[in-house]
């Protein structure tokens, strides 16, 4: 069974005066956002990313690519992962296939936008539930994880897929993937997605955590 590595930290005591041990790409994002929140989201994802590499004896700073359709890889293969963020959380999903994550800390209570992102079945099931706002970031997060599984994005149409259980759909009831869903806390849910069936080892890091495991890894990387 694959096993995902979930790893997720709170940003909002992180400092962004400087950056070790990023990827180019993502240094030219911090420093080109003017966000200060966002700053912290792209680091935040970017520690926790290298983080895993240096448990696990892989170079850092990781040095990733993106493929045709805009999703993040690693170009020898010698790793998948996922990034996501939403207000202070960052998180980072890290496995030996391809995977899928998202994190949504907002509830969402613009109910109009239910018929853009639910099936025909869950719309119905929305309009009999109670508890809109949390069935709506069920299946948002679900099916956000699955399209960054795929690397289609948002460019895909939500309402063409739907999640039922540990399953992602299509509108033939065709198994397309497999889904595990869970909560931080009341106000932040995430998803992971993957095409096996998987299991998740979720843990919560922090930069004190990052910084004792990847100066024991290579002692030129001191602070953030």
């Amino acid at each position: 069974m694959l096993k995902v590595q979930l790893f997720y930290m709170n940003i909002a005591d992180i400092s962004v005066s400087s950056f070790p041990f990023v990827s180019r790409m993502r240094s030219e994002r911090i420093s080109s956002s003017v966000c200060e929140n966002v700053k912290k989201q792209y680091l935040g994802v970017e520690l926790l990313l290298n983080y895993y590499a240096a448990k696990n004896d892989l170079s850092v700073p990781v040095q990733y690519s993106y493929n045709d359709l805009g999703k993040p890889i690693m170009p020898d293969g010698s790793f998948h992962f996922s990034l996501a963020h939403s207000g202070d959380i960052a998180m980072c999903a890290a496995a030996n296939e391809d995977v899928g994550l998202d994190v949504e800390t907002k509830r969402l209570n613009r109910f109009s936008l239910s018929k853009k992102i639910l099936s025909d079945s869950e719309f119905a099931e929305f309009e009999a539930t109670d508890n809109k706002a949390d069935y709506l970031i069920e299946k948002w997060t679900g099916k956000e994880a699955y399209l960054k599984l795929t690397g289609q994005g948002l460019r895909f149409p939500m309402k063409q897929i739907s999640i039922s259980g540990l399953r992602v759909l299509d509108n033939e009831k065709k198994p397309l993937a497999y889904v595990t869903q869970g909560r931080l806390s009341d106000n932040a849910a995430y998803a992971v997605a993957s095409y096996s069936v998987h299991t998740i080892e979720l843990t919560q890091v922090s930069v004190d955590d990052i910084l004792k495991t990847i100066s024991a890894f290579d002692s030129q990387y001191t602070k953030i």
